[in-house]
């Protein structure tokens, strides 16, 4: 992301700096990376101002944001979504069955499941905090229902 943050920043200050009608924005590779990062985010507040050469620079930095950012990311988090459900109809069936079986053992006081979340692996941690075991996971689960 970041070099194709640079080659594009680099596009728009060899097309632009010489553009009085965009009051010195592309006058440096500074002001020309701020502006680059703008486009990239998808605003593109002074394009009515740029050379030719510039909006095909621009035309290019959509095409690039789209492609490079915006679809990989979409991709990305449907997948993990994905995971996420599936590891919540998991953990709900499991809960299911647990529910229908008389418990015969103590109720695992919270600090000891903080403590033995704590002691597991990072992707088990992780997927802790996304069951809900975990006041992190609860909360996070309260504010995204809200």
């Amino acid at each position: 992301g970041s070099v194709v943050w640079l080659f594009i920043g680099d596009l728009y200050y060899l097309t632009e700096r010489n553009n009085s009608e965009v009051e010195g924005k592309f006058s440096n590779m500074f002001n020309s990376m701020w502006w680059t990062l703008v486009n990239l985010n998808g605003e593109f507040p002074i394009n009515e101002e740029l050379t030719p050469w510039g909006k095909v620079v621009a035309i290019g930095t959509v095409i690039v944001a789209v492609g490079v950012f915006a679809i990989p990311t979409g991709i990305l988090g449907s997948g993990l979504k994905d995971i996420y459900d599936k590891k919540r109809e998991e953990a709900a069936n499991e809960e299911e069955e647990d529910s229908m079986e008389v418990a015969t053992t103590e109720e695992i006081c919270r600090v000891c499941l903080e403590k033995e979340i704590e002691e597991m692996p990072l992707q088990e941690r992780t997927w802790a905090h996304m069951e809900g075991r975990t006041w992190l996971g609860r909360m996070i689960d309260y504010f995204m229902l809200v």
